[in-house]
């Protein structure tokens, strides 16, 4: 719609057309948001696809991750585990 307002525009100033062009904006459809419910929910979580440990289920994790009542049943995996050493890291006096 902006590019074709635009055109409209600049034939006006051109003087190609005489008085600006109507246009009816098109109306958005109305969606209805559906919500899982608890046992389809905890079905979803219990999938491969946000269980395994690879990049890709870490990022469909990532917008639930802050919200366990979204995600029942679901359990946050336990965090990597970083080898320490007592001496600090290299260079650091």
């Amino acid at each position: 719609m902006r590019q074709l307002r635009a055109f409209c525009a600049r034939l006006i100033a051109e003087g190609e057309i005489g008085r600006p062009v109507a246009f009816a904006l098109p109306k958005t459809p109305f969606r209805r948001l559906e919500v899982l419910a608890g046992e389809q929910a905890a079905a979803a979580f219990r999938s491969r696809h946000l269980t395994s440990e690879s990049a890709l289920a870490k990022r469909n994790r990532a917008p639930v991750a802050s919200n366990s009542t979204a995600a029942p049943g679901w359990r946050r995996p336990p965090a990597p585990r970083t080898a320490t050493s007592s001496s600090g890291p290299a260079g650091c006096a």
